[in-house]
């Protein structure tokens, strides 16, 4: 059974964000603020079964006021769930936490729905309805108190945010090359597919950028990227040019913002966290010459075993993790 990792952002005695517009409060408001952050789940019947207790124990976490979907609503190779129907299954789940919630979308929800597994289903009609059924509102998360955001035009996905005392930009890559992998039958991405992923890409790296440069104009603590796709995973050049455009722009991003920057994603399933821009074989493979030691980056284990909670403790180590296991119950 795949697994689940959450992730939970907790803020004492800093700048913190009021939830209902996403300015900064004075430096001197000292409010605990915690947000929670799950990917790679359900992936069939038997982890669905545990989906809502699972948001049930969010819901009784102790400060706890946000959650965030890293995608993959399903897996890959579960027939049926490229529709309609099961999509409106999981945002109704969604909607039973207490606070915000927020979801970036992954590969299976759409870009793998020609699977003979999983559909087959068009891969641009599976993204519409993906933004149909979970972006009905632009600006608005989901949830059920949703929070006012900042969304992309024409990428209602791709937000932006204030909270805790830190900037928030959630943009919207993916596995399989970030869309890239051949469909079935076929021996390179099609014209459609370099076109889609080309034009998501750049509006990534625009809403990442405007997040920085707000996070120096409020005097953020730090600057948290949360998406899907593992962009330090794989090695093939289709790979490369899928991602590297983003983690180029990343890295001079956070080089200049010299404060702690989190990157947090899912997709490859098993827990990881690294400095990864400070390794030679990260840089020389995206072309990355300087070390970018104030960026980490941590995976998300998937499944329903277990969260992390990250809290954000001082200007100096701001980013501090601890794994929690999810009590195993129905």
């Amino acid at each position: 059974m795949r697994r689940l990792l959450v992730l939970a952002a907790a803020t004492s005695m800093f700048a913190c964000v009021a939830a209902t517009t996403g300015a900064l409060l004075p430096a001197t408001a000292s409010v605990p603020y915690s947000f929670a952050v799950i990917g790679d789940l359900p992936y069939g019947p038997p982890e669905y079964a545990l989906f809502a207790n699972r948001i049930d124990q969010l819901n009784s976490a102790e400060n706890v006021q946000m959650a965030v979907h890293l995608g993959d609503i399903t897996s890959g190779g579960v027939l049926g769930n490229c529709t309609d129907e099961y999509n409106a299954t999981i945002k109704s789940e969604f909607d039973r936490f207490a606070g915000p919630f927020v979801y970036t979308p992954g590969d299976n929800e759409w870009a793998d729905c020609l699977r003979s597994g999983t559909g087959p289903a068009d891969p641009w009609t599976r993204l519409a309805a993906v933004r149909q059924t979970f972006f009905p509102t632009p600006g608005m998360t989901l949830g059920s108190t949703p929070m006012a955001v900042t969304a992309q035009e024409g990428y209602p996905e791709n937000i932006s945010f204030d909270q805790g005392g830190l900037s928030v930009a959630v943009v919207h890559l993916i596995g399989s090359n970030n869309g890239l992998t051949a469909w079935p039958g076929l021996k390179t991405a099609t014209p459609e597919q370099l076109s889609e992923m080309n034009a998501r890409v750049a509006a990534d790296i625009t809403i990442m950028r405007d997040t920085f440069a707000r996070a120096k104009a409020v005097g953020s603590r730090g600057v948290l990227i949360l998406t899907q796709a593992n962009v330090f995973s794989g090695s093939s050049a289709t790979y490369k040019s899928a991602f590297k455009p983003f983690v180029v722009a990343l890295a001079a991003e956070a080089r200049a913002f010299r404060l702690p920057v989190l990157l947090i994603n899912g997709d490859t399933h098993t827990y990881k966290k690294d400095k990864p821009l400070t390794l030679s074989t990260w840089k020389k493979f995206y072309g990355v010459t300087t070390s970018v030691s104030n960026l980490t980056r941590v995976v998300v284990k998937a499944g329903t075993s277990e969260w992390l909670r990250v809290t954000v403790v001082d200007s100096t180590t701001v980013f501090q993790t601890q794994r929690v296991p999810f009590a195993w119950q129905l």
